[in-house]
């Protein structure tokens, strides 16, 4: 008689074997851990209150670090704020110092404006004639003269003017220049006179100018001659009486003209 296989009920009896030893295993963990897995949801609630808690903070966390920066925002103007109140501290300091500077420079500027608005003046004469002496003759506003016998030389007649004759000439060609380096305001009036002594009577023709800062005037050229004066007296020069030769105004300004 054949016998029959029995390797598959020896197999099945094994896999029950293991798959109940396996439940045992199973059923035995549970009831380890069921004691731990009742205490999971109130610390599931207590996460989620943490973190409910903590979401706020790191709001509020994130404000006050927006506050900080603006906080240092305000503490670097605030800095620079107070180094210029020391720089206007320093000035305050100085400031003193810098008006009496300031007022010094004003003062400066008022006596150069004051000098600006003066002029020099220049006349000057001149001859050909060889046998005659002209002499230049020139009388500022003050009423103060100046010719070859107050010539003026660093202030040796008038002293409180620095105007001169600086050149007189006795000979031909002839040369005479009268100099103003500051001319007050008014009228100068220029004359000439011819001088001869001994000898024939003489002429001479004379031309000049005016010389100033903005520019010149042509003194209209005259001739002189010389008349026979009394016994012992010199030559004299026929110039018609006073009138000048020319007349200049010197304005407050600086400005030159004809009177």
């Amino acid at each position: 008689m054949k016998r029959t296989s029995r390797t598959l009920e020896l197999f099945s009896l094994s896999a029950l074997d293991l798959f109940a030893s396996a439940m045992g295993v199973f059923v035995l963990i549970v009831v380890i851990l069921f004691p731990y897995f009742q205490k999971s949801a109130p610390e599931l609630r207590e996460i989620e209150s943490l973190r409910a808690r903590v979401n706020p903070l790191r709001e509020q966390n994130e404000l006050l670090r927006e506050a900080v920066e603006a906080l240092q925002g305000e503490s670097e103007r605030l800095r620079s704020d107070v180094q210029r109140l020391r720089q206007g501290e320093q000035l305050a300091q100085r400031l003193p110092q810098l008006q009496g500077e300031n007022a010094r420079l004003s003062q400066r500027a008022e006596a150069l404006e004051e000098r600006l608005k003066r002029t020099f003046l220049i006349v000057r004469i001149a001859w050909e004639s060889a046998a005659a002496d002209v002499d230049l003759h020139v009388v500022d506003p003050q009423g103060r003269e100046f010719y070859w016998q107050r010539p003026n030389f660093n202030r040796s007649i008038y002293r409180d003017t620095p105007a001169e004759l600086t050149l007189d000439a006795t000979r031909a060609p002839g040369l005479e220049i009268f100099f103003h380096p500051e001319a007050e305001a008014g009228i100068y009036r220029i004359f000439y006179n011819l001088y001869g002594e001994g000898g024939p009577p003489a002429s001479a023709h004379v031309e000049g100018v005016v010389i100033h800062r903005n520019g010149r005037i042509e003194i209209p050229a005259r001739t002189l001659t010389l008349r026979r004066g009394a016994s012992g007296r010199p030559w004299l020069a026929a110039t018609g009486g006073d009138r000048p030769a020319l007349s200049v105004v010197v304005t407050a300004d600086g400005n030159v003209r004809t009177n």
